[in-house]
């Protein structure tokens, strides 16, 4: 690399600094984590209210997308395989295409769907790892050091290498409740106005409130 190319490239990363930690400044308190996660990972979302810096490893192309809700809580040490597959059923598992770019890739090769979606309010733990492709449900929790590797139902807890189902939550009609609210989709004011609520355990105050929105927006709109 040219001592141009070199100044370039330093002047490039002074600018992209000057303009996150401007993007940083001027956001809402609650915006700042997933600045700073699609500032490392511009071709991945985090939604409004989420935080954490997993790792993520693209083992594919730029096709596999993670996407990731609001108010997800991301722990250090977490690591998200987007691709990457090998083939048990194959001769050998070495993908020697990629070794060599003289070697045309196999025809038989198959498409497979490389995302993985983390919807709301998920909770994953230290050193939990996810491979692709799975979903994990709304207010699901990963335990520390799991490795998930099919979809997570809203509300369970899993646990382990693979990742199973210890429990769920809360009961299946406390869960119902739960994704009918949708809480995460409210005006951030009226979150922080309700906050006491969230961070609580009292589940039927939530439930409460929620059912006396919904009858005044029904007022209002009448």
């Amino acid at each position: 690399m040219s001592i141009f190319s070199r100044f370039k490239k330093k002047r490039l990363k002074r600018k992209n600094k000057q303009i996150l930690k401007e993007k940083l400044a001027t956001s809402h308190p609650l915006e700042k984590g997933s600045i700073l996660f699609e500032n490392v990972y511009p071709l991945h979302k985090m939604g409004f209210g989420s935080y954490g810096m997993p790792k993520v490893f693209n083992a594919e192309s730029i096709e596999c997308k993670l996407t990731i809700g609001k108010f997800c809580s991301i722990a250090d040490g977490v690591k998200i395989i987007l691709g990457g597959r090998h083939f048990a059923n194959w001769a050998t598992t070495s993908p020697i295409w990629i070794l060599d770019n003289n070697i045309e890739p196999p025809k038989s090769k198959p498409k497979f769907n490389n995302n993985v979606i983390i919807e709301n309010d998920v909770w994953i733990a230290t050193d939990a790892i996810i491979l692709s492709p799975v979903r994990l449900g709304n207010g699901c929790i990963v335990a520390a050091g799991s490795m998930v590797t099919k979809d997570v139902p809203p509300y369970a807890i899993v646990a382990g290498n693979p990742a199973k189902i210890i429990k769920y939550r809360f009961s299946p009609d406390i869960i119902e409740k739960l994704l009918d609210i949708a809480w995460w989709d409210y005006p951030v004011d009226e979150i922080k106005k309700i906050s006491p609520i969230l961070n609580s355990e009292n589940i039927d105050a939530l439930i409460n409130y929620s059912n006396n929105r919904k009858t005044a927006m029904a007022t209002r709109a009448s």
